[in-house]
C-alpha cells in the first residue's frame, strides 16, 4: 500500500494496512492513508485496486519477507522489561495458550508463503464491501465522493461530544 499509494503515485503522505487477530477471533482489517485533498478520489480508488489485486495475485516473496521481518522484529519492544515479560506470559496463560506460544507464533509468521497470503485475502478481503471514511473539505477533492459509491455526510458541527 505504501509503495503504490505514496511512493509510486505521490497521492499520500502515508499509507498502511492492518489486519489484527487475537486468540479467540479475527480482528478488523483496515487500510488508512493521509491523502492529498486534490487526489482524494484517485487515492481511494488506487487503494481499492491494490486490495483487489491481493485477492488475484500473490504478493512477491520480498514483500512477504518484509512483512514477516517487521512483525517478528516488532516483538523486541514487547519484552523490554521484566513486567512486560510477565504480563505477556500471563496474557498467554489467560488465553489458554501454551507457555511456548511466542516461539510457535514467530515460527508460524516466518512460515507464511505468498500463496497463503493470496488465499486468505481472496477469502476475506472484498474491496467492493469496504466502508470508506473520508475526513476533509469536499471542495478540495479531485472529484465528488459519490464516484466511489453512496455517501453519507456527517457535518463536524453535528457530531456530539
Amino acid at each position: 500500500m505504501l509503495t503504490r499509494v505514496r511512493s509510486d503515485s505521490g497521492f499520500a503522505y502515508s499509507a498502511f494496512t492492518q489486519w489484527g487477530a487475537d486468540t479467540q477471533r479475527e480482528d478488523l482489517f483496515f487500510a488508512q492513508a493521509q491523502i492529498r485533498a486534490e487526489k482524494t478520489v484517485a487515492g481511494i480508488s488506487l487503494m481499492r485496486d491494490v486490495l483487489g489485486s491481493m485477492a488475484k495475485d500473490p504478493p512477491v516473496a520480498s514483500d512477504v519477507k518484509l512483512a514477516q521481518d517487521n512483525e517478528v522484529n516488532s516483538f523486541v519492544f514487547r519484552f523490554e522489561s521484566a513486567s512486560q515479560i510477565v504480563g505477556q506470559q500471563l496474557a498467554y496463560a489467560l488465553d489458554g495458550l501454551p507457555a511456548n506460544w511466542f516461539d510457535l507464533y514467530l515460527r508460524g509468521i516466518q512460515a507464511v508463503t505468498p500463496a497463503q497470503v493470496k488465499d486468505v485475502t481472496a477469502k476475506h478481503l472484498h474491496p467492493d464491501k469496504l466502508v470508506t471514511v473520508v475526513v476533509g473539505k469536499s471542495s478540495g477533492f479531485d472529484k465528488p465522493l459519490a464516484e466511489l459509491g453512496e455517501v453519507t455526510v456527517l457535518p463536524v458541527d453535528g457530531i456530539k461530544r
